[in-house]
């Protein structure tokens, strides 16, 4: 193991490289194949095995309709589907034969009329429905049979006390048949099948109440990570019904906590927007900046 960082960043005269290097997510298959969403560029697919970046740089329906706007998540179903949270469209893409069926979340705004929401994430719960979080109409579940969402929202209101706020950073299902639903005003949880909704009022999740979160995470031992814009990342550990709080005073290189991932020997790796953490023991033990490698601190 080198412990080195490998770069792949667009080359204007290379066109296998990727297309852009303004990216947000990644999603990885068994076979090499590496998804990137970008926010400039569409969706870039390169396989690490041999490698060779190749854009998509827009995608056509069965009418012959396009969308060639910015992807903000991806997710893989048990159908082998990819599914792809864009800016006014829901993407259903078989990259096999490159089809795609465009969905749509409408919504009533006030004063504006009726308009498709920007979808910011989504989700495959263990019974295989998609469920989409919205940027400012609340979050909604795909009939696939009918193409169309059911909306779980407070309509014209801000927040309120059943939904929090209709503003939807992410979304994750656990194991345990709740989605966690992660808004401009803290956490939540709905219920996958009785769509009823746990506020986490008296729970320690509780202290994240009024805070932007912007990604949550599971790891193996089932503990679930939050990662707030300006408050660091949270860590709810079920087994003791305690939260614990990582911040700049326990040597984050920034609040704004933006990724996690779990290491195969128990390591926590923290993306913030000022450099990558690795967490070990309950202690920050690295941070990793442009100086060691990163080709920008924002991870």
């Amino acid at each position: 193991v080198t412990r080195q960082f490998q770069q792949y960043i667009h080359e204007p005269y290379n066109p296998f490289s990727p297309a852009a290097n303004n990216t947000d997510e990644i999603y990885c298959e068994n076979n090499g194949n590496v998804y990137v969403t970008t926010s400039e560029a569409g969706l870039i697919l390169f396989n690490v095995k041999k490698y060779s970046a190749v854009t998509v740089p827009f995608f056509k329906d069965a009418g012959n309709r396009l969308y060639d706007n910015y992807v903000n998540q991806i997710v893989k179903d048990n159908r082998n589907r990819i599914w792809l949270a864009a800016f006014d469209h829901l993407i259903e893409w078989d990259p096999t034969i490159n089809a795609s069926r465009f969905y749509h979340y409408p919504y009533l705004v006030k004063g504006v009329g009726q308009r498709n929401i920007e979808i910011k994430t989504i989700c495959i719960d263990q019974h295989g429905k998609l469920w989409a979080g919205s940027r400012g109409a609340g979050l909604g579940v795909l009939d696939f049979a009918t193409g169309k969402f059911k909306i779980y929202n407070n309509v014209y209101s801000g927040k309120d006390p059943v939904y929090r706020h209709n503003y939807i950073y992410y979304l994750m299902p656990d194991k345990e048949g709740w989605i966690w639903v992660g808004s401009r005003q803290g956490v939540y949880k709905i219920h996958t099948v009785s769509r009823q909704i746990d506020l986490l009022t008296n729970h320690p999740c509780s202290q994240l109440l009024g805070k932007k979160v912007n990604i949550i995470y599971q790891d193996r031992n089932n503990r679930i990570w939050f990662g707030t814009s300006s408050n660091g990342a949270w860590c709810w550990n079920p087994a003791t019904n305690s939260i614990k709080n990582y911040t700049v005073a326990q040597k984050l290189p920034s609040d704004n906590c933006l990724a996690f991932l779990e290491s195969k020997n128990g390591n926590m790796f923290i993306g913030t927007s000022k450099g990558l953490s690795i967490l070990r023991s309950d202690s920050i033990i690295r941070n990793l900046r442009s100086a060691d490698g990163l080709r920008g601190e924002r991870c």
